[in-house]
């Protein structure tokens, strides 16, 4: 390596650093947009050739945008209603009626009224202290969520100009670059499809066995149960255990037994049945890997890590197949 090519290495090292940490803040956006356009990318080529690509980038981006937003504006309305209904019952509950019931099965004494009223005040009292950062996050989520839009529609539209363009390197054995290219397609297919499906499965699921049992605003309840369902090792647990502890200690412990046994079974079996089906048996990992990626990305990438752990992994797995392959 002549000194001409070396110096041109370390100015491609330093464009590329520098172009990763002006990314950084909004990785999980960009990356987002990127697993979208990649999942998508076969809607997209289904619109015939006379469709210019701009047009047909932008509808599906538009239908991306319209499948997301639509039931969130649907729920929305029966959100604050059941949000409404949730304070309500919270002010409704007969605090000294609980107080006995611990009271009788620990043999303390406790005072939840206060304890409430103190956690409100201190809620209210964060809440205004932090009206200011609560206004830099949503203006960063916003500018997020508008570079999701146009990495999703940079890439549907121009996607696979860029992968003619990585073809021309050639940097990797037989016929190595087509099969990373293939396996991180069904990879990604695989992952979003098996996460969103397992977290609608098990709210959907979880929220049945809140309505069944009579807790209250159980729409509510679901919906944030879907939204926790892509959370690991957290998921629709968050809710439907701490309900059936709150059933059992306001007088009706058969119903909590009940609600108990519903989220570790129903839900439980719906996670351990629907998971492999759709992330591991496609993407063809084990189900270890899956989880081991999901706890990691989620660690290293935060949120987004969740769909980028497993994909990261599998990509490593077709990676290291090439390479010993390449050997023999």
């Amino acid at each position: 390596m002549d000194r001409k090519h070396g110096f041109l290495l370390i100015l491609v090292a330093a464009s590329v650093v520098m172009v990763g940490l002006m990314l950084r803040p909004f990785f999980g956006y960009v990356a987002l947009g990127a697993l979208l356009a990649f999942s998508l990318h076969p809607v997209y080529s289904r619109f015939p050739d006379r469709v210019p690509d701009s047009v047909g980038a932008l509808a599906v981006v538009l239908v991306t945008l319209v499948a997301a937003v639509a039931p969130v504006l649907f729920l929305g309305s029966q959100l604050v209603v059941d949000a409404q209904s949730v304070a309500e019952d919270a002010q409704g509950v007969e605090l000294s009626s609980v107080e006995q019931r611990v009271q009788g099965l620990t043999g303390r004494s406790v005072d939840l009224e206060s304890r409430v009223s103190g956690v409100a005040e201190t809620a209210g009292s964060w809440l205004v202290g932090s009206f200011s950062g609560i206004l830099s996050l949503a203006s960063g989520v916003a500018i997020g969520l508008t570079l999701m839009v146009f990495t999703q529609f940079y890439l549907l539209r121009d996607g696979e100009r860029l992968v003619e363009w990585t073809e021309g390197f050639d940097l990797l054995p037989g016929d190595g670059q087509e099969r990373v290219y293939a396996d991180l397609a069904r990879m990604t297919r695989s992952v979003l499809k098996g996460h969103i499906l397992v977290a609608v499965a098990q709210g959907i699921l979880a929220g049945i066995g809140l309505a069944l049992a009579g807790v209250p605003s159980p729409v509510f309840w679901t919906v944030a149960m879907v939204l926790l369902g892509f959370v690991p090792m957290v998921g629709s647990l968050a809710v439907w255990l701490p309900a059936s502890v709150w059933l059992a200690a306001t007088g009706d412990p058969v119903a909590g037994a009940a609600l108990a046994a519903w989220g570790f079974v129903v839900v439980g079996a719906a996670d351990n049945l629907l998971r492999p089906l759709f992330i591991d048996d496609e993407a063809d990992l084990h189900p270890f890997l899956v989880i081991l990626g999901v706890v990691g990305g989620t660690s290293v990438f935060g949120l987004i890590g969740i769909l980028l752990g497993p994909i990261v992994l599998g990509l490593a797995k077709t990676l290291s197949t090439v390479y010993l392959e390449s050997q023999e």
